[in-house]
């Protein structure tokens, strides 16, 4: 989950990056594209995070218990409420840069 988190804050640094790169009116169809892309990004995250929240309650886990051996692939092992920290400071970098994007008349 840390795994995809990362690479999907990576992935909405990028294309957020357009919206300072590109700021001419000419672009303004460009730039809600990336913006919807943005959007169903974070949408996508969500879901997954619900998934493997509800799937790691569901084995027994707590907010604050480490999961159980053999639940976790190549030994990564994360409390739920780091995991849900990181979730929520992903949301907050992505939506500051939709939001961005509404700025720019997009």
């Amino acid at each position: 989950m840390l795994r995809l988190l990362a690479f999907c804050t990576c992935l909405v640094r990028l294309l957020g990056a357009a919206f300072s790169t590109l700021r001419l009116s000419r672009y303004k169809e460009f730039i809600k594209q990336v913006r919807r892309t943005i959007r169903q990004t974070m949408q996508y995250v969500a879901d997954y995070w619900i998934m493997y929240k509800s799937h790691r309650l569901d084995c027994g886990d707590t907010l604050s218990s480490l999961p159980q051996e053999g639940g976790e692939e190549g030994g990564m092992r994360y409390l739920l409420n780091r995991l849900q920290v990181e979730f929520d400071q992903f949301v907050l970098r992505a939506t500051r840069w939709i939001l961005t994007a509404h700025k720019l008349g997009a």
